[in-house]
């Protein structure tokens, strides 16, 4: 197991922070603002999941101490982290293909926002069934 660090945290919140900018200035209505933030954060806690998977830092996530994860197995980590990797991506795919449809069909976005909302609490709450063996 890897010294604990929480840098690489760190880094990824100042990307997901920073990356914030531009949609500012690409939006040029609250509208596609709304949506281009929420498409952001889709992806970006899917790529936090990647980082965590690949580096092998799951006690990132909550619920998981440095000590607990350092004395369970490599396999056991890496099953903890693709849990919740898969559970993060099955929400992301899900939610692009939703607001694709929406955006063709003239959904509103506030039906958006709630099922971006409800699906991503539904995400990380079913998580919580997820064990450290």
């Amino acid at each position: 197991m890897k010294k604990k660090s929480y840098a690489g945290f760190w880094l990824w919140m100042l990307i997901y922070c920073v990356g914030f900018t531009p949609i500012i200035f690409i939006a040029d209505n609250g509208i596609i603002g709304a949506k281009l933030v929420m498409i952001y954060s889709a992806v970006m806690l899917n790529i936090l999941m990647l980082i965590i998977e690949k580096t092998d830092h799951i006690y990132w996530i909550n619920g998981v101490s440095y000590d607990e994860a350092e004395k369970a197995s490599y396999e056991n980590r890496m099953e903890y982290a693709v849990a919740h990797l898969k559970t993060f991506t099955k929400f992301t795919v899900f939610y692009l293909i939703f607001t694709f449809i929406c955006h063709f069909i003239g959904v509103g976005i506030f039906i958006e926002s709630i099922v971006f909302t409800v699906g991503l609490i539904a995400a990380a709450v079913s998580t919580i069934k997820i064990k450290l063996e």
